[in-house]
């Protein structure tokens, strides 16, 4: 509304009201003075404050993968190098572990008069001894190692023994296993299979 309109409904408002008023007795009237009403305060519109943009989910950004510090990769070696070692020491500890229960357990056999069907056919014996992995060390060297020969009568801790005096030697890792020989099974055939430290 502007200003003129709403100061001509107030003129309109106090002169209609007026005639409806009783009047005093007195013979003179009361002149009509038309106040005007202050000005108002013009109403400004608020304009809402922009909100916020949307957050749109945006791919993520790849980063460049960091080269590792030699640093950093000689502790991932040291560390690898620890948990080789712990396996390696449960494995020798299961292996004792295995040994001792198949000595207690041919023991008790033996007191009980049972025979294992091997023992009824006699001893078992090397057949052949085969060497992998060594490129630096002579097979004639490895073979003093292990300490076995064709022939000769087999003893099974021998072969975990002869496993770790490979290693004390020098070698970074050695296996020593039993192949079965297809043709005659009283005599086994022995794979040693070593890695030379570089």
């Amino acid at each position: 509304m502007t200003i003129r309109t709403l100061f001509a409904l107030v003129l309109v408002v106090l002169v209609g009201s007026h005639g409806y008023t009783q009047l005093p007795s007195t013979p003179t009237p009361t002149p009509i003075v038309p106040t005007i009403p202050p000005t108002p305060t013009p109403i400004v519109p608020t304009i809402p404050a922009p909100s916020p943009p949307l957050a749109i989910p945006s791919t993520p950004v790849l980063q460049p993968v960091k080269e590792k510090s030699l640093d950093q990769i000689l502790d991932e070696l040291v560390a690898l190098r620890t948990q080789k070692a712990e396996i390696e020491k449960k494995e020798q500890e299961l292996i004792k572990t295995i040994q001792q229960k198949a000595t207690k357990q041919a023991d008790r056999m033996k007191q009980l008069g049972i025979t294992s069907p091997a023992e009824s056919k006699g001893p078992v014996r090397i057949h052949i001894i085969r060497i992998e992995g060594n490129e630096r060390t002579s097979d004639g060297k490895i073979m003093k190692m292990v300490n076995f020969s064709p022939g000769q009568v087999l003893e099974y801790p021998e072969l975990e023994k002869a496993r770790m005096r490979l290693e004390k030697a020098g070698f970074q890792r050695a296996a020593v296993e039993v192949i079965p020989n297809e043709g005659d099974s009283n005599y086994i055939d022995i794979l040693i299979k070593v890695v030379e430290k570089e």
